[in-house]
């Protein structure tokens, strides 16, 4: 007698799990968040960027007042420049009168203009991807 009930509820949590996948039913009760999806693969061009001006811009980038928190600036070395070392993001060569701005978490090296522009954009390292470039933020 007790396996009767589980056996309900099993199957009535798999009728609303397989209702509330269902993609055929768009007002399904179950899907909370049907009025806010988009199907931009019938969009047009000027309605992707219409939608870009409502979403706005998204920053995932470290904030510029942060950078001197993440690098280390260095002048290149003759052994730099022996080694043949080159920016990964410009894949220009280091020269003796070069600096060289260096990721605190992981030592990747790099030109600091080229690091500075991508670490605006994006938070991570452009080798390994490091994503704990700042420590966090410690609580009071």
């Amino acid at each position: 007698m007790a396996d009767a009930p589980s056996s309900e509820s099993s199957i009535s949590v798999y009728s609303l799990s397989s209702s509330s996948t269902d993609s055929s039913s768009p007002g399904s009760s179950f899907d909370e968040f049907m009025d806010m999806r988009l199907d931009i693969d019938g969009m047009s061009y000027e309605e992707i960027l219409g939608l870009q001006d409502r979403i706005g811009h998204v920053c995932t980038g470290v904030p510029e007042s942060m950078m001197s928190e993440c690098l280390n600036a260095k002048k290149c070395s003759t052994e730099d420049q022996v080694e043949g070392k080159s920016c990964s993001i410009c894949l220009g060569v280091y020269t003796t009168k070069d600096e060289i701005a260096t990721i605190k978490k992981c030592g990747h090296e790099f030109h600091p203009p080229c690091i500075k522009e991508w670490l605006l954009q994006k938070s991570v390292c452009p080798i390994c991807k490091c994503t704990e470039l700042i420590d966090p933020p410690k609580n009071q």
